[in-house]
């Protein structure tokens, strides 16, 4: 198997600067003429083929895309792409501002709180013919990134959601079953949850995180548990765990500079949770990732 390590070079793409302002969103036309470094980056990547083909690899999973097929990379996903037939890609790149729940309207969490905890899952062979809704909005959105028009970033984020809204109706995206929570419960949670993927690497009880939702310690804890189908103190830790990953990977750090910097405060205690989550203790998790071939 190959490694995702031999095309490592250890960055992180910036935060999307565009033009003279910061906007939450770009989208472009680009034609690969070599390979993409591997890299990851805190926004969302839509990628659809229009023309030649390519291998794209994310975490460590490969898939041959060829004219029409569609990608959904997520957020801090490792991943890079081999230029095979001199690929056309439209490219659709935002940040999770771009679709945070509104608490007004709760039906949203429903929708986006998978997303905001990374628990959604997307097919990933999605094979389309020419002219389809789909690529009928890459194309739009494009087409609008570049004329910037008077409301074009309103019409942007419609197409987001109407993606969204395509990709579940088609069937292309699974979502966790999630019973007796109320869809107000389901928003406050997912604003939690953004919270932590924000701020994994400082401080937060159970305590703060039941009262940054309005709710008692142990309603808190039961509604949280079915949220996201683990306790705070494990799904906090799983996150923590995750950026632990990358800088295993990416980073010559050492375990106890790698456990303070995602959150950690005991390394002794970030390597015996590291092993429990992983089945092998962190040195050995970048021995092996690193070597493999």
């Amino acid at each position: 198997m190959e490694s995702i390590q031999e095309h490592i070079i250890g960055f992180e793409e910036k935060e999307l600067y565009l033009s003279e302002d910061y906007l939450p969103f770009s989208a472009f036309v680009s034609n690969l003429h070599k390979d993409v470094p591997c890299h990851f980056h805190n926004y969302m990547e839509m990628l659809y083929i229009t023309s030649g083909s390519a291998i794209v690899h994310v975490n460590n999973k490969s898939f041959d895309f060829s004219e029409g097929d569609f990608l959904v990379i997520n957020s801090n996903d490792l991943h890079y792409i081999k230029s095979v037939g001199l690929p056309e890609f439209l490219v659709l790149q935002f940040k999770s501002s771009m679709i945070n729940p509104d608490l007004e309207l709760p039906f949203e969490g429903k929708y986006f709180l998978p997303l905001l905890k990374k628990d959604l899952i997307f097919t990933k062979d999605i094979r389309l013919h020419h002219g389809n809704t789909l690529e009928n909005l890459m194309l739009e959105i494009v087409s609008d990134f570049k004329e910037k028009f008077m409301g074009y970033e309103l019409n942007i984020k419609a197409n987001i959601y109407k993606i969204f809204s395509w990709l579940i109706k088609n069937d292309f995206i699974e979502f966790p079953n999630i019973k007796g929570i109320t869809p107000s419960s389901v928003s406050k949670i997912s604003v939690l949850l953004e919270h932590i993927c924000s701020n994994f690497d400082k401080e937060l009880t159970i305590e703060d995180a039941s009262k940054m939702v309005y709710m008692s310690y142990h309603h808190f804890c039961r509604t949280f548990k079915k949220v996201t189908g683990k306790t705070f103190i494990t799904y906090l830790n799983f996150v923590r765990l995750r950026e632990s990953e990358k800088l295993l990977i990416m980073s010559d750090k050492s375990i106890s500079e790698i456990a303070i910097s995602v959150g950690f405060s005991n390394t002794s205690y970030y390597t015996r949770t590291f092993k429990k989550e992983k089945g092998i203790p962190p040195l050995l998790y970048r021995k092996h990732n690193r070597n493999a071939t």
